[in-house]
């Protein structure tokens, strides 16, 4: 069977970033999920048309290995990161120093050093304890929907 990144552009089609400058700039890392390579491919096609300004770069945990000039040049331009199922230590290790960067970062189900680095607005994994607030609402909001949170 394909791999996702044998499936998925790094880029998705209707982003066109060599042709349109973008608002925001989108960098999405899947790892064991490349099972779901059709709904990624979905859903980031919807965020694509839904707003044509933005840039969404998908890869897979392979690509860190696989093409790592291109995901390193992705995130020095990111304004939202999102891994999910990224657990291998060398993947982490080199992820690391690259996305702290990045000022939204919502990393889920993944080694924990790499979920330490979540980060939207004022709320910060390693640092919960400073908003005094626990997860923002739009965090909580897409814990419930994936069913990891109960409010």
């Amino acid at each position: 069977s394909a791999r996702a990144s044998d499936t998925l552009p790094a880029v998705h089609p209707a982003a066109s970033p060599a042709s349109t400058p973008h608002a925001k700039h989108l960098v999405f890392i899947t790892g064991f999920e490349r099972f779901n390579a059709a709904l990624y491919s979905a859903a980031l096609g919807r965020i694509a048309a839904r707003a044509p300004g933005v840039l969404v770069s998908h890869f897979t945990d392979a690509d860190i290995a696989a093409r790592p000039e291109e995901l390193a040049e992705a995130l020095e331009d990111a304004d939202l990161f999102f891994a999910s199922l990224v657990f291998d230590y060398d993947h982490v290790e080199w992820l690391l120093p690259r996305v702290e960067r990045v000022p939204v970062r919502m990393v889920f189900e993944s080694a924990l050093e790499l979920m330490a680095v979540t980060k939207v607005g004022g709320f910060e994994v390693a640092n919960p304890g400073e908003s005094g607030k626990g997860l923002p609402p739009a965090v909580r909001m897409v814990l419930e929907k994936l069913g990891e949170f109960e409010a």
